[in-house]
């Protein structure tokens, strides 16, 4: 059984399923109605689900409202026999493919999976743009592994 209930406002609390995630697209789905959830993501926050890079498809971009950083997250499901090894390489390889983008190929990209104009957004600091320009250019990712279950071979990986 999933350990995780969610909910918008004063509304009704949300359990994933009695068995957990039926499947990371499920995972997935909570992460961009809820980003929140996340370590250090705040509810204003901007998601793109499935962002395009050459190695694949990221499962969730988050862009922090505030000041334009930048969290990649890689999902998977404890019953995914990639969840040990391949996220993690996945992830890594997923930074590395985002930190050749210019702002330019970053948004267009954003664009493209249905993602919010991010060059109309003001920040305390300045437009949002400039923000995830500086993140993009510097390679400054929050990277972030997203399971339905920390199994005993994940968690002697990352811990």
């Amino acid at each position: 059984m999933s350990g995780i209930l969610y909910r918008r406002g004063n509304g009704a609390w949300i359990s994933p399923t009695d068995s957990g995630y039926a499947s990371e697209d499920q995972l997935q789905a909570m992460i961009s109605e809820f980003p929140e959830l996340l370590p250090g993501v705040s509810s204003d926050s901007f998601v793109c689900r499935e962002f395009n890079t050459d190695s694949g498809p990221i499962d969730n971009v988050i862009i922090n409202s505030k000041d334009g950083s930048i969290t990649l997250v890689e999902c998977k499901l404890a019953r995914n026999p990639e969840v040990r090894r391949k996220i993690i390489g996945q992830i890594i390889d997923y930074a590395a493919s985002i930190s050749k983008l210019s702002f330019e190929e970053f948004h267009q990209r954003w664009r493209d999976r249905g993602g919010s104009d991010l060059t109309s957004v003001e920040t305390a600091k300045g437009p949002l743009s400039l923000g995830v320009t500086t993140n993009l250019e510097g390679a400054r990712f929050t990277l972030l592994l997203a399971v339905d279950e920390i199994n005993e071979p994940l968690k002697d990986m990352v811990i």
